[in-house]
């Protein structure tokens, strides 16, 4: 449920984020960590705090498991998409989003091939430590 009319305090957003569950096989290949919910709803509420989510267009890339994706929309975000290339990962963060009855579109997509317009957009790319430069496609 999005923030009232006081908004959502920080530390509700970390403790309604440690309820997203991390990968059930985490593909090395594709470098996938889970962000903590101490990291994420810190650089969630920085973002709030600029404006930069609340009634805005919000697109996760990477989105992994959800923890940004849902995070936005805990925010207030008025849309949100979330984009990642791993079915696995897009199932459990559609279980995620059903847990915490988050409204989030997920889509499977390399983010090449990604062209939805945004306010808003959280990356969580690979470090490029299994896959040389892997993390480029995201920077570019």
């Amino acid at each position: 449920m999005p923030p009232g009319d006081d908004g959502m305090r920080k530390k509700d957003l970390e403790m309604t984020l440690q309820r997203v569950r991390n990968f059930e096989e985490p593909d090395p290949a594709l470098e996938q960590y889970m962000t903590p919910a101490t990291i994420a709803s810190d650089i969630l509420f920085d973002a709030y705090s600029k404006g930069d989510i609340e009634g805005l267009k919000v697109v996760d890339l990477g989105c992994g498991t959800g923890m940004f994706s849902i995070g936005s929309f805990l925010l207030g975000a008025s849309q949100v998409i979330g984009f990642d290339i791993s079915e696995s990962a897009l199932r459990v963060a559609e279980s995620n989003r059903e847990d915490l009855d988050a409204v989030v579109e997920f889509r499977k997509s390399d983010i090449l091939d990604v062209e939805e317009g945004a306010d808003t957009v959280f990356m969580n790319p690979p470090f490029g430590c299994q896959n040389r430069n892997a993390d480029r496609a995201f920077l570019d």
